[in-house]
């Protein structure tokens, strides 16, 4: 998973030293090409989890060309307020 939201960030700012802005698809397939260029055998769900913010669906037919599209879940208030009483950001660098 890391190695994946690593390629991203490099991708995006390679991309942005050369004058390209991907968009996030456009982002979530590079790095899986990347991926593959690197024999690392890497799916897309990873990159596609630490591209687009917030809490998202993401899913892609069985069918070639890869196409994976993401979706925003919208959630009651209450559930909102259920994962904000349970979940915990720890940073635990330096």
């Amino acid at each position: 998973g890391t190695s994946s939201i690593l390629a991203a960030a490099i991708v995006a700012s390679v991309g942005a030293v050369h004058g390209v802005a991907y968009d996030k698809a456009d982002l979530v397939h590079a790095v899986l090409l990347v991926e593959q260029m690197l024999t690392t055998g890497g799916g897309w769900q990873d990159q596609a989890g630490g591209v687009y913010p917030a809490l998202n669906i993401s899913f892609s037919p069985p069918s070639l060309p890869l196409t994976v599209r993401t979706e925003a879940l919208q959630l009651p208030r209450e559930a909102l307020q259920r994962l904000d009483a349970h979940l915990a950001l720890i940073y635990t660098g330096k």
